[in-house]
């Protein structure tokens, strides 16, 4: 009895090692695209402006919001950074809240020249469109 097998047929760590190459290579473009993302000067910003409300939060000096409260936030609308603007760089964020119902914090943070530090220019509850309901002091 003679047996034929037919075909090429992989051994499972030649699979194994294609796959982690395919993977290795994978990563290498994502980190090669994060690269690029964190050159881009308004994606740096919103990183920052994001630490910066996170920051503000965390100490209980976020307007309409506690410290302990949840929720999500994205930047809105494209950053402002016109030097002919009375700021280098401005972008609003929204925060939405997990309570129920939740709320929509609204806030712009800024930066008035390119050494200075970024502050808090306006915060305000609105509608799930933007349109204040209430607007909060700031400190």
């Amino acid at each position: 009895m003679i047996f034929f097998s037919s075909g090429c047929r992989k051994s499972k760590d030649k699979v194994a090692e294609q796959v982690a190459i395919e993977k290795h290579e994978q990563e290498l473009k994502t980190n090669a695209a994060v690269q690029a993302l964190m050159k881009d000067t308004n994606f740096a910003q919103a990183v920052k402006s994001m630490a910066f409300l996170k920051s503000l939060k965390n100490s209980g000096r976020l307007p309409g919001v506690s410290k302990d409260e949840h929720g999500t936030i994205r930047a809105e609308k494209t950053p402002t950074t016109n030097a002919t603007n009375s700021y280098v760089y401005s972008q609003e964020f929204h925060f939405i809240t997990q309570s129920s119902p939740p709320n929509n914090l609204y806030y712009v943070v800024t930066r008035s020249s390119s050494n200075e530090e970024l502050h808090l220019q306006k915060a305000w509850r609105g509608d799930a469109s933007g349109q204040v309901l209430e607007e909060y002091p700031l400190e």
